[in-house]
């Protein structure tokens, strides 16, 4: 089963959770998180099924990160390299590494509806979702 599609994805940290989306086509990853971090990188499916990921994540100043690691007053950028299950787990926790510490992760392939929501109303997601986590 080719991983081309698009996901949803809830992360989780020391300090609190967040959701976002990706879309994976060949074995290019681009995706956004309700918190605006950026996620640009590959993601290579092995011949065991598992997939490889090299993804930068780009955060905005003043981002309070999951980890409980304090909000930076300027963009950074982390880097995440791991190796995931095949079908990124399809919905089961996994744990990535994420410097200084570790991520739980689970992802789900979104229904093509779902998607074709998150493109066209994503937004409004997002501003509801952080009212209700901040």
């Amino acid at each position: 089963m080719s991983i081309e599609g698009n996901y949803v994805f809830v992360y989780l940290g020391a300090n609190r959770l967040g959701i976002g989306f990706f879309t994976v086509k060949g074995e290019q990853l681009h995706g956004t998180d309700y918190d605006g971090g950026r996620y640009d990188g590959t993601a290579r499916e092995n011949a065991d099924g598992s997939i490889s990921l090299d993804i930068e994540v780009d955060e905005k100043p003043a981002t309070t990160l999951v980890k409980g690691t304090a909000a930076q007053e300027v963009p950074h950028r982390r880097k995440i390299r791991a190796t995931m299950p095949p079908n990124f787990g399809d919905g089961s926790p996994q744990e990535l590494p994420s410097p200084p510490g570790k991520l739980t992760v689970m992802v789900m392939r979104a229904t093509e509806n779902f998607a074709q929501a998150v493109a066209t109303h994503g937004h409004l997601f997002a501003e509801a979702f952080q009212r209700f986590w901040t």
